[in-house]
């Protein structure tokens, strides 16, 4: 008998990978427990809610992220700080919202060398870009950071809050930056020229990297977002580390077909 039901939401939604991710886990923890996908539009996600109570947990994916942070009741730090819900799920009869791609982010470039990161150039301005800027400011402290957006009066509303400075328009990009993390469905490989780290920060690696750049694997901030997911559906909190979380991970690795 299923004891909980849980779905990734958003629009588009069936390329995504977390129902494989999420059901390895439960699988491997012995959790008798469904992960589906539903698509719902902009503006839907509430509503979703109220006819589909049996769902207790939600990956929340592009374009509900900000939706999902105004219908929180509890938010974590995670969700505060980037203005961003990726995550919901109902404890003690309220849905706490949580940003776990931040912990993703974070992961997923754990392997750069600090000391290489004196220029950050960050493509794009909407929830990803929130997100990124939360991770570089605590990871590059010392980094000056460009945002190249197409509209430059949405990134000042969107992201003034987290970076007051300079923004740019997306067309004037030409691969400035030690680090450059794009967060815009496009490909602007061919402008990168120049680039030290190249992250796309989508799923599909269907993006290029520029010659030269090291390019560092979107999928890992995948893996590690939903560990985080999963850390939170199971226990409640996303910084406490899963009973063999290597091996879950590992497991994870080979259904993705990553080695």
């Amino acid at each position: 008998m299923i004891e909980k039901y849980l779905s990734v939401v958003g629009d588009p939604i069936e390329h995504s990978l977390s129902p494989l991710i999420h059901q390895v886990a439960y699988e491997y923890l012995g959790l008798d427990w469904q992960y589906d996908r539903n698509l719902i539009a902009k503006g839907h996600l509430v509503n979703f809610l109220e006819k589909h109570k049996q769902y207790s947990g939600l990956s929340v994916t592009m374009p509900l992220k900000e939706e999902a942070f105004e219908f929180a009741e509890t938010k974590t730090r995670t969700a505060l700080d980037s203005r961003v819900v990726n995550t919901l799920c109902l404890i003690d009869g309220e849905w706490q919202g949580a940003n776990t791609d931040i912990f993703g982010l974070k992961m997923c470039l754990a392997r750069v060398e600090m000391n290489q990161i004196q220029n950050i150039s960050l493509l794009g301005a909407g929830a990803t870009a929130r997100t990124a800027l939360v991770v570089v400011s605590e990871l590059f402290p010392n980094a000056a950071v460009t945002i190249y957006a197409r509209d430059e009066t949405q990134a000042n509303s969107s992201l003034s809050y987290l970076h007051p400075g300079f923004n740019k328009n997306i067309s004037e990009f030409s691969g400035n930056g030690d680090l450059v993390l794009n967060t815009t469905p496009v490909d602007f490989s061919h402008r990168g020229a120049g680039s030290k780290y190249w992250l796309n920060v989508n799923y599909s690696n269907a993006l290029g990297v520029p010659p030269g750049a090291k390019g560092i694997d979107g999928v890992e901030m995948l893996i590690w977002q939903a560990i985080a997911q999963i850390r939170i559906f199971t226990q409640g909190d996303e910084k406490q580390a899963l009973a063999q979380e290597a091996q879950i991970v590992s497991k994870i690795r080979a259904a993705l077909q990553l080695g």
